[in-house]
């Protein structure tokens, strides 16, 4: 969870500014502070339906149908500033899920394993979810221990501001179906992830420090238990709670004993944490390297230069050689090469605009964005999205296609219908997963019948894209 945010803040000052600068030249410092809230909200919109009052199928959606298209569609229907950062924070969890939850799948095999015996080097989510949240949320305490999160930005993170019309309008577009005939209470929804961030997942963390204290020192050399707690007090409870926890009371010691006495069956299976050995911490920080390296590439192509625009650089729209999401730590620490992060040359304060011209007419912003072309990858294997690949990944296609196919409200759109097309195009062998459920496999068969003899749909004839190019300073590897 807070790795999307630590993407974010990651590209913040060098490049996301510049951007929403040069898209939006007169825009204030205080704009900039309300985008920075949008860009955190638009880097974990995928994940609200996950939590209480939302909806666990809106997040499937976004994890595992058309996820590329999804955070394309944010960036080209964006308007204003805010809505611009939104869209490019969603972007951030593209990246982050495709080449980070690889490494966690990895860890999560190594930390447990009877699980690393049954499924090999590689243990995913469908797999084994409390395996998995119990991982994940040890990376977080790992990375807060660490002091890797700034305290301001995680503070600013509980108040992270949601593009509702934007968000409707992609997913409508992306999926063909209007968002509240699948998030009913999507207020709701928010701000109860609003409030477990603001106050779960500290107190659980402070947990983890009360019952795993010798093993979080143990992995982490040079620990300050004080920075750890300080650090939760100021940017977790100082408003709401006031200082009461920078020691942990009563209560949290109380609880603390449950999850480090009570036997973990059941819901409190969740409860115990994994702490990260030393290996698994490196694979996690290359996964993350990776992860940063890749949203500026994207970045990059999120607003590419107009070549008839003379005083503009010339840079490669992508990069010669795509990292394989799947295998970013497929490898051994040992074995892997050292993932260098591009070095991104200073920016000034205030991004230089050119003075008007008429040669500059055509890189004025447009009511289309333009937006890279991100792949169809299944968010938490990082492989691409292809029936018999991934349970859930098939579960939420043949639902999604049921819908279209059976519901006078959603919309087949020629896009729609061509990633369809695209998910069922090899072999339709019956996976494992559905000779639990015939009835399952019996209606998805029918489906398939109904969309193998549909005509295609036309396509809508699609808006000129053009937008402010991206100042040569976000660019990576920027070759003038």
């Amino acid at each position: 969870m807070l790795s999307h945010e630590e993407v974010v803040d990651m590209a913040w000052l060098a490049t996301i500014v510049p951007m929403l600068k040069a898209r939006f030249p007169g825009i204030s410092d205080a704009d900039l502070v309300m985008a920075h809230g949008y860009a955190y909200g638009g880097s974990v919109i995928q994940d609200i339906g996950y939590y209480p009052f939302g909806s666990p199928y809106y997040s499937d959606l976004l994890h595992y149908v058309r996820t590329g298209d999804f955070v394309s569609a944010l960036i080209r229907e964006s308007h204003d500033a805010n809505e611009y950062a939104f869209a490019l924070g969603a972007l951030a969890h593209y990246c982050g899920d495709v080449y980070g939850h690889p490494a966690v799948n990895i860890a999560t095999s190594d930390e447990f394993p009877k699980l690393k015996k049954r499924f090999g080097r590689s243990v995913t989510y469908d797999q084994d979810k409390v395996a998995h949240l119990r991982t994940e949320f040890g990376f977080d305490v790992v990375e807060v221990a660490h002091g890797r999160y700034s305290q301001q930005n995680y503070r600013d993170f509980i108040g992270f501001q949601v593009s509702k019309p934007l968000l409707e309008r992609a997913f409508q577009e992306t999926y063909g179906i209007p968002m509240d005939s699948v998030m009913k209470h999507e207020d709701l929804a928010i701000a109860t992830y609003r409030k477990a961030v603001s106050s779960l997942i500290p107190k659980m963390t402070t947990v983890a420090l009360v019952s795993y204290k010798d093993q979080i020192e143990k992995e982490n050399p040079g620990f300050n238990r004080n920075k750890f707690l300080y650090r939760l007090r100021r940017t977790e409870f100082e408003k709401e709670y006031g200082r009461q926890y920078v020691h942990p009371g009563p209560k949290t010691r109380f609880f603390a004993f449950f999850v480090a006495h009570l036997p973990k069956i059941g819901p409190l299976k969740a409860l115990k944490l994994s702490i990260p050995n030393a290996d698994e911490q490196q694979i996690y920080i290359k996964s993350v390297n990776t992860t940063v390296d890749y949203y500026k590439i994207y970045l990059a192509q999120v607003t590419p230069p107009e070549p008839a625009v003379p005083w503009l650089p010339v840079y490669p729209s992508a990069p010669e050689k795509l990292l394989a999401p799947a295998h970013v730590a497929s490898k051994t620490v040992s074995d892997q090469p050292a993932v260098t992060p591009v070095p991104t040359p200073p920016i000034p304060a205030t991004l230089a605009v050119p003075a008007a011209d008429p040669a500059m007419q055509m890189a004025e912003p447009a009511s289309v964005q333009r937006a890279p072309d991100l792949a169809e990858i299944d968010l938490d294997t990082g492989n691409p999205s292809r029936f018999g690949e991934y349970h859930l990944a098939d579960e939420t296609y043949a639902r999604l296609l049921n819908t279209i196919l059976h519901d006078g409200k959603a919309q087949f759109t020629a896009d729609v219908q061509q990633s369809f097309k695209d998910f069922y195009s090899g072999p339709r062998n019956e996976p494992d997963w559905y000779r639990a459920s015939s009835k399952d496999w019996t209606s998805l068969q029918a489906d398939l019948v109904m969309l193998d003899a549909l005509l295609p749909v036309p396509k809508a004839p699609t808006p000129a894209q053009t937008g402010v190019p991206a100042p040569s300073s976000v660019v990576p590897s920027v070759q003038p």
